[in-house]
């Protein structure tokens, strides 16, 4: 953490052009260290060279980053950058306790259901048993009942699909090395091809979960860099919550139930309640 003299984005700075080439080496280092930006509250620009109307530039320099491990181990971190006051950069505060987090988990669908052959049965078996009550009544009540079809299926076929995926691998490399000894087994070639048809359906089936919950081109950077994209997960999950805000009554919360009231607070202020 501190002054990286240098920006990030090409947004990071006002009152003085950009040019890619200044912020390329340090993005590229970013990369290549698996480095992630802790997600931050307060003030955008941290810098500030004090100059008066169009002399005047603003820039975020000052930053925190994080690697795998502490967003493992504090995944409530967040920091907060106060007023500068007299000064050219602001201070920040780092805060690392929590209550927690959020206690129910969202549904999600994951394309890896798909490659189930039960699917489409299930699908279309939950959809078709009918539900009373207005259009809307019946639409939410079917996707409320498919929502409990589809976990079950990942409960029953897709938990710990990366457990499977390595557990596959194992049995292929040990039959493999008994055709080393028995060439000429065909019960041995039977085994492997079956084996070798059960590994690529779950390495299919991670590839699809590890793509989705990521949101990177795999490919880019070759699907045995695993690591490196549950970490991408665990920060992209961080960064779309929201640890602070102000409420109706301009105060600022913290709790993860008072932030979820602020918000029922908000929509009901906004919405009305009948």
């Amino acid at each position: 953490m501190g002054d990286m003299k240098s920006i990030l984005n090409q947004e990071d700075r006002v009152g003085s052009k950009v040019v890619y080439a200044e912020i390329k080496k340090f993005k590229e280092c970013v990369e290549y260290c698996e480095l992630q930006e802790m997600k931050s509250s307060g003030y955008f620009y941290i810098w500030s060279n004090k100059q008066d109307s169009q002399a005047r530039v603003l820039s975020r320099i000052d930053r925190v980053f994080i690697k795998n491990d502490w967003v493992h181990k504090l995944p409530a971190a967040k920091v907060h950058y106060m007023p500068a006051e007299e000064y050219d950069h602001s201070p920040a505060i780092i805060q690392w306790e929590g209550d927690g987090g959020p206690k129910k988990k969202m549904f999600r669908y994951y394309n890896k259901w798909s490659m189930d052959s039960s699917f489409m049965s299930r699908v279309d078996g939950s959809w078709s048993q009918q539900i009373q009550g207005s259009k809307m009544y019946q639409v939410i009540g079917k996707l409320n009942r498919l929502k409990k079809v589809l976990n079950k299926l990942n409960k029953d076929r897709f938990s710990k699909v990366g457990k499977k995926e390595e557990n596959s691998m194992k049995r292929l490399m040990e039959c493999h090395e008994k055709i080393q000894k028995e060439p000429k087994n065909e019960r041995l070639s039977k085994e492997e091809k079956e084996l070798t048809k059960e590994y690529i359906y779950w390495k299919e089936a991670k590839v699809k979960y590890l793509q989705q919950r990521s949101k990177v081109q795999w490919l880019k950077y070759g699907d045995t860099n695993t690591r490196y994209f549950h970490f991408l997960i665990k920060a992209k999950r961080i960064a779309t919550r929201v640890f602070t805000i102000q409420n109706i009554h301009e105060e600022t919360v913290q709790m993860t139930e008072e932030v979820a009231k602020a918000f029922q607070e908000f929509y009901m202020n906004l919405l009305g309640t009948d």
